[in-house]
């Protein structure tokens, strides 16, 4: 057997740990979408209701600049629901690389695990081999850190530059 059945329970642990992790950040990005879209759609029904009724006392010129008004702060409602989104997103998307780098670490502990149970029965002429397989995990594990580090970066300045371009005006300059 390569593996103690006490290490296949553990690995399975820690797998199905690894899933709930990651099952829970998809609820939790769920509700937070569902909230920012639902405040989103109350504050712009009510918005339009006001100006709905506003609507029969102005005078036409009034009338068309308020219904500008209207469509631009609907614009950017939606606008800043899209950034929230996208940041929600960016959230998740950085979930499942943990996940996916924590599954491959358990994954190469397991294989760690039976590399070593062979190595108690092997004869020496087997040990380079078994100490190449052992240090092409760990080469591998570092790369899959790196590139998962790599990532999570690539995901965070995005959403930063997706922030500072929400809060800019036109003409480049901050909003105030």
């Amino acid at each position: 057997m390569l593996l103690s059945a006490q290490e296949i329970s553990l690995a399975r642990e820690r797998l199905l740990n690894t899933q709930l992790a990651l099952s829970l950040a998809c609820i939790e990005s769920a509700r937070q979408l569902t909230l920012a879209a639902a405040a989103a759609g109350r504050a712009g029904l009510q918005q339009g209701g006001e100006h709905c009724a506003r609507l029969p006392v102005l005078a036409p010129e009034q009338a068309a600049q308020r219904s500008a008004a209207l469509v631009l702060d609907q614009a950017a409602r939606a606008g800043r629901l899209f950034r929230e989104a996208v940041l929600v997103v960016g959230e998740m998307q950085k979930t499942v690389i943990r996940c996916s780098e924590m599954q491959a670490r358990i994954f190469d502990a397991m294989a760690v695990a039976a590399i070593e149970r062979i190595r108690k029965t092997s004869p020496w002429e087997a040990e380079p081999t078994l100490d190449a397989w052992t240090e092409s995990l760990a080469t591998t594990e570092r790369a899959l850190r790196e590139l998962s580090g790599t990532a999570i970066e690539t995901i965070e300045r995005l959403g930063n530059g997706i922030s500072d371009a929400s809060y800019a005006r036109p003409g480049g300059l901050p909003s105030a």
